[in-house]
């Protein structure tokens, strides 16, 4: 927050964006400080949300727009969003979040089929948004910023996916140690896990559960607080597998023009898509059994958003793909909820146990 306002006091600019389909490195290449706005799921925000969209949407998208109602946090220190739009829900979120905010949306669709016309259309889509950006801030495009936020960044998932697979860290941590890599100046963020890496030590003799599902914001740590009461360990695929590794897996960027790199970004971000709302989304599946076979995890939790059917649908399916014991969480931001949840994921570890 400190270097967030520091931006902005100096004349900076911030950009909000919820879906990493759109390359922060775009955003930094403006001279924006890219926001990842995964955080404010309170059950407040929650309600205050459904004041303006239906109830039976996902808590995120709840979340969304009270805590822009409400301008709390970083909610209230971001001047433009980029929204992709991957649901009908996420695209009627944006809408409201325009009006109730005041701030310029910066809109475009991620394609679920995976063909050359597809991965055309996307281009196209960043390169409109990339040039609707442009002339709302009347700048230019700084290649070499951006060739810069990508470098820090690259090191940076190296680094956190060295500290997931030694499972040194207890799950709450590594929860907000992976939240830091949306929000924090990369640059930073490098030196940082730079000095804490060689510190860590494999984690020794604990039940290793790997979480994956629908994003899990910064205050959404129940999971991870109940794993680590009962002394297990946690793999978030969100971030080890099907995140910032896979798009910071290639070679460094080429291109030598700011259009060229735009371009660039957009290809690699299109790429190295495996979410699950993929058509066919046989990627997503084969790197959740990669992980699998990377950590020799114990079990899975796939943690779902109620009413985000994207993540819910794949639960049987994933039944039968999955060689480990699968627990299918179905959750929302209300306190309320603890104790089903924690009884459910002890039992689970119980059953674990006993294998």
């Amino acid at each position: 927050m400190d270097a967030l306002e520091g931006h902005r006091e100096k004349g900076g600019l911030a950009a909000g964006y919820f879906c990493t389909q759109f390359p922060a490195e775009i955003l930094a290449g403006f001279g924006l400080y890219p926001i990842r706005l995964a955080e404010g799921a309170t059950f407040e925000s929650e309600r205050e949300g459904e004041k303006l969209i239906r109830p039976d949407a996902c808590s995120y998208c709840k979340s969304l727009v009270g805590n822009f109602r409400k301008k709390s946090g970083v909610f209230g220190k971001v001047d433009i969003i980029v929204g992709v739009i991957t649901c009908d829900m996420m695209r009627r979120t944006l809408e409201v979040v325009r009006n109730e905010s005041g701030l310029p949306v910066f809109q475009l669709q991620m394609p679920a089929t995976r063909s050359r016309n597809s991965e055309e259309y996307f281009i196209s889509e960043v390169e409109r948004t990339a040039n609707d950006i442009k002339a709302f801030l009347k700048t230019g495009f700084d290649h070499e910023k951006a060739r810069r936020f990508y470098n820090a960044r690259k090191a940076c998932a190296g680094i956190l996916d060295d500290i997931v697979s030694k499972g040194a860290l207890p799950p709450v941590i590594l929860h907000r140690l992976m939240h830091l890599f949306g929000v924090a100046r990369p640059e930073k963020l490098k030196l940082f896990l730079e000095s804490l890496q060689p510190r860590l030590k494999p984690g020794k003799g604990k039940l290793r559960i790997l979480v994956v599902g629908s994003m899990i914001c910064l205050e959404d740590d129940l999971v991870f607080r109940i794993l680590q009461e009962n002394g297990a360990g946690v793999i978030p695929v969100g971030i080890s597998e099907n995140g910032p590794t896979e798009f910071y897996s290639g070679i460094k960027l080429k291109s030598k023009t700011g259009n060229r790199m735009i371009k660039e970004l957009a290809k690699i971000s299109f790429k190295s898509d495996i979410c699950i709302r993929q058509r066919p989304n046989f990627p997503a599946y084969r790197k959740i059994k990669a992980a699998i076979a990377r950590t020799e995890c114990d079990g899975v939790i796939l943690k779902c958003m109620k009413f985000c059917d994207i993540w819910y649908s794949e639960k049987e399916r994933m039944k039968q793909e999955l060689d480990v014991p699968l627990l299918v969480l179905d959750t929302t931001y209300s306190d309320s909820e603890e104790e089903r949840i924690r009884n459910r994921i002890e039992a689970f570890l119980e059953i674990l146990k006993k294998h």
